[in-house]
């Protein structure tokens, strides 16, 4: 934090030296993998900042949401990624989430849908949930999203972290080299879909993907109104054929009551002023709808010039649908155009 304060007084000495125009800000968006689909998604929204906005714009590589909300209090960053269970959390208080609740988090605008997905070799033992006893799995980094929505399947399971073998935090990357080389049975991810780092896995060597039993999904459905059930449609990665049932979240775009309105109008800006555009960056945004995002997943109360922003184009629907904090899966891609990009644009 300190490291950034003084880079941006010397960027402003400078620019002023040399008489050129002064930024109004630098915007941090704390994202995630480059392997990802949050990596890709914050460099398309600060793509948009650097062509229209008189601001620089960053794509802060990290590990997850949990990483994104802590940098994001801390000041480390401007913009977060999370999952919405993790905005939950986060605004209501966890004993999970360090110092929350977060009471002055706000709401920016719910992106793509996000879907539990676990991974396993095609001719290893596991080929269904109930499998998964006894096995040695990657849950994911200690702060990231898949670790702690994973932990919420395991009540819904029945399941307890005694019932496997071992227990893994391995990178993503890390997990999928372990998994191609039968070091583990299964790794579970969080994330948009298609995601790049599961068609890489996939291209490495055969893998499947293990569905939730409809018995979890219901109970969790039923439970955490921030998560729902999601079907990855099949044909997104090498021989995989069948769609996948399983739970998902909104991943979600939030920032802190504080922030100047012009950082966030150039977000929102950047997404929405070539909407078509913004949606071709990735498959995860293809099926992106306007009329979603200024609610779905949201936890917190929007930031005031979000909820200018929105009602100023007509988007911000009733009070009753805004406090209902569930996605809808069909803001994700259920079919894959094929002049969208899949990998990181950059």
């Amino acid at each position: 934090m300190l490291l950034r304060q003084i880079s941006k007084l010397c960027t402003s000495v400078l620019l002023a030296f040399f008489a050129a125009p002064a930024y109004a800000q630098d915007i941090v968006i704390g994202t995630g993998s480059k392997a990802g689909v949050y990596y890709p998604v914050g460099g398309s929204i600060c793509r948009g900042i650097h062509g229209a906005a008189n601001m620089t714009c960053e794509a802060a590589e990290s590990v997850g949401s949990i990483d994104n909300i802590y940098a994001l209090r801390l000041g480390e960053t401007d913009f977060a990624m999370v999952q919405s269970d993790v905005h939950h959390e986060a605004f209501f208080g966890s004993i999970d989430i360090a110092h929350s609740p977060y009471r002055d988090l706000r709401s920016v605008v719910s992106l793509h849908a996000e879907a539990l997905t676990i991974i396993v070799r095609d001719d290893g033992s596991v080929k269904n949930f109930e499998d998964l006893r006894g096995k040695h799995i990657n849950v994911g980094e200690r702060d990231s999203g898949s670790r702690r929505t994973f932990d919420k399947v395991l009540p819904s399971a029945g399941m307890t972290r005694q019932d496997f073998y071992a227990i893994s935090d391995s990178s993503d990357r890390e997990a999928g080299r372990k998994l191609c080389d039968g070091e583990i049975d299964a790794m579970m991810l969080m994330i948009g879909y298609p995601a790049a780092s599961v068609t890489s896995l996939a291209d490495t060597c055969a893998v499947n993907l293990i569905a939730l039993p409809d018995s979890v999904i219901d109970d969790l459905a039923r439970t955490r109104e921030y998560l729902q059930r999601v079907q990855i449609p099949g044909g997104l990665y090498a021989d995989i054929p069948q769609t996948t049932a399983t739970i998902g979240t909104a991943a979600t775009l939030v920032t802190m009551a504080d922030q100047p309105h012009d950082a966030v109008e150039a977000v929102l800006a950047a997404i929405f002023d070539d909407f078509p555009k913004f949606q071709r960056q990735h498959y995860a945004l293809a099926d992106l709808q306007k009329d979603k995002m200024a609610h779905s997943g949201l936890i917190a109360p929007l930031h005031p010039a979000a909820k200018i922003f929105f009602e100023t184009r007509g988007l911000l629907q009733s009070s009753a649908m805004i406090k209902n904090p569930r996605i809808n899966a069909a803001s994700s891609a259920q079919y894959v155009p094929q002049n969208l990009l899949q990998s990181d644009p950059d």
